[in-house]
Order: C-alpha cells, then sequence, then structure tokens
C-alpha cells in the first residue's frame, strides 16, 4: 500500500506544534485508506485488512528535554450533535509499529520519529466512507499543536477519511461467474449451435423392405443419424444429450454398416460402407423408392422415406 506521512513538529512551553501532509491542510480529509469486507464462504474467509499510514513527528530541543511523559493522541468521530466522540473499539482496533494498543490511543514519546499507525476495521463498523479525527487526549503539557494553544472537545489536529465496503464473496462471486458463464454456454448450445452442428431429421419415417420376410419401418423424426449394424451398439448419455439421439437398426443381414443423415427438410443422405455396399443414389428424397445392394451376397434392399 502507498502510505503517505503525516509530519507532526512538536515542541513545548514557548512552542508550537505543525501538521501537514502532502500539502494538505486541517481543513481536507485525508484518505488514509480503503478496505472491502466480505461473508465467509466454504474456505474462503476474509482477513482483516490494516490500513496503514506513517505518522512523523519532529519535537524541539525544549519539548525533547522537558516532556516526561508521551503525549497521547486518539481517533474521535462526530456525534449526531457534532460533538466529536472516540471511536468505539468494537468499531475499529487501532495498532502501532505491528501492535495492538491499549483503549486505542496512540502514546508518542520525545524520542519517537516516526510510527506506523493501523487501523482495522471491526464488523460493527458502518460500510461507508468514515470521517475521523486525530486529537489529543492528554497534550502531557505541551503549549501548542499546529500553532494551536490548546485544542478544545470539539477540535483536531487533523481529519482523516477511511472506505469501509462490503463487497461478494471472492470465491462466490468466481463461482457465480463461472455458473452464468456455463449457463449462457449451454442456452447457445442448446438454442442455436446444436441444431447447427447436428441436425435433426425432419422426415417421419425410414422404411427398409427385403429380402422377404424383412420388413423395417423406423420412425427417425428428431434423431441426429440412423445406423444400420449387425452389432448391438448404445450410445452414452453425454453425446446423446449434447449432440442428439442417434437411431439404431440391429440386425445380421446388416454385415457393414449403413449410415443415414439429415440433408434438409425433404431429403436425407445416405452413407453405405464402400466396400460392402452400392446405392442407385446418395441423396433419397420421399416417397421414392431406392435400392441398396450388398455386393458380396447380392441381397437387395429397397429404401424409401416418408
Amino acid at each position: 500500500m502507498l502510505r503517505n506521512k503525516f509530519f507532526l513538529i512538536i515542541l513545548t512551553v514557548v512552542s508550537t506544534i505543525s501538521v501537514s501532509c502532502n500539502k494538505v491542510n486541517n481543513e481536507d480529509a485525508v484518505l488514509w485508506g480503503k478496505t472491502n469486507t466480505y461473508n465467509p464462504f466454504l474456505w474462503k474467509k476474509q482477513v482483516p485488512d490494516t490500513l496503514k499510514q506513517t505518522l512523523c513527528f519532529d519535537f524541539n530541543d525544549d519539548a525533547v528535554k522537558y516532556l516526561t511523559t508521551p503525549l497521547k493522541l486518539g481517533i474521535f468521530k462526530k456525534d449526531d450533535n457534532g460533538r466529536l466522540r472516540q471511536v468505539r473499539s468494537d468499531e475499529m482496533e487501532l495498532f502501532v509499529n505491528g501492535k495492538a494498543v491499549e483503549g486505542n490511543v496512540i502514546s508518542v514519546n520525545a524520542s519517537d520519529r516516526e510510527l506506523e499507525v493501523g487501523v482495522v476495521f471491526n464488523q460493527n463498523a458502518a460500510d461507508k466512507i468514515h470521517y475521523w479525527y486525530i486529537k489529543p487526549i492528554d497534550a502531557t503539557g505541551l503549549d501548542r499543536i499546529n500553532d494551536k494553544n490548546n485544542y478544545s472537545e470539539d477540535e483536531a489536529i487533523m481529519e482523516i477519511k477511511l472506505q469501509k465496503r462490503h463487497v461478494m464473496n471472492p470465491l462466490a462471486e468466481g463461482l457465480m461467474w463461472f455458473g452464468i458463464t456455463i449457463l449462457a454456454a449451454l442456452i447457445l448450445w442448446f438454442v442455436v449451435l446444436k441444431q447447427m452442428f447436428f441436425p435433426t431429421f425432419r422426415v417421419t419415417r425410414l422404411q427398409l423392405v427385403g429380402p422377404e420376410p424383412y420388413l423395417s419401418q423406423l420412425k427417425i423424426k428428431g434423431y441426429r443419424m440412423c445406423i444400420l449394424t449387425a452389432s448391438p451398439q448404445k450410445q452414452n448419455w453425454f453425446n446423446r444429450v449434447f449432440t442428439g439421439a442417434i437411431k439404431y437398426e440391429i440386425n445380421p443381414m446388416w454385415s457393414a454398416p449403413v449410415v443415414f443423415e439429415p440433408r434438409d427438410k425433404k431429403t436425407v443422405r445416405v452413407r453405405p460402407d464402400k466396400n460392402t455396399y452400392s446405392v442407385d443414389a446418395r441423396f433419397l428424397k420421399t416417397n421414392i423408392d431406392y435400392v441398396i445392394v450388398n455386393e458380396m451376397t447380392k441381397i437387395k434392399t429397397i429404401m424409401k422415406i416418408s
């Protein structure tokens, strides 16, 4: 995290304290940090984020010599009446140089030049931009802070701005978008692409006659393929769902497979094993008889679609 350094020049007796931060004056809220919080989901739990900034101190010689007890600073917020009240520990926890501090009080010794101050939001803190204030709790005898003699109960050294935002758990969000992507892909496939890549028969029947007594009336409408074969076959579930059902005609007379595929609304393409069969047409039209011949056995079968 990129951190600014907040400079406090601290003097005693006839001395002053001044605060600056990259030329930001006390009338402007200094952005301290931003954090996102989320609810636990499965194994993904939030690790509280520590919003850190570095406070730099510059004590003059009198302050170093006479300051016997630490300067104490606190984090305050305005109540509904505009009065400054210290931020409660159930809203945030304060860390100085990586260690939690008692009562959320920053103790500054005359020998301190830099303190890394971290703020951790607790669950009770509202999800919003918080405008908080750094002000002395105990000035321990310092005459001036930021060229100001005394700070009243409702005056602060500087105003800081911290943002707490509640977001969706990253794991849950990732799974949600993954699920949406898969669902969208499935809808696209089943509604549009499946019919483009695997069209189905729009004719109703395929009739096969001969040699006697062989007669078969196959309902093929809605299937993507029809296969005549001698060996029993079973289409797996995944292939059936995602590419379309295949109709099988099992009979020992089909010593090599013969495949029928849809071509258009009234036409079917036939693809016989070229080493076994011959046909008088590659494209079958409705209500016309076609002949397929087994060149090994010279058995003829009449084919007709309707």
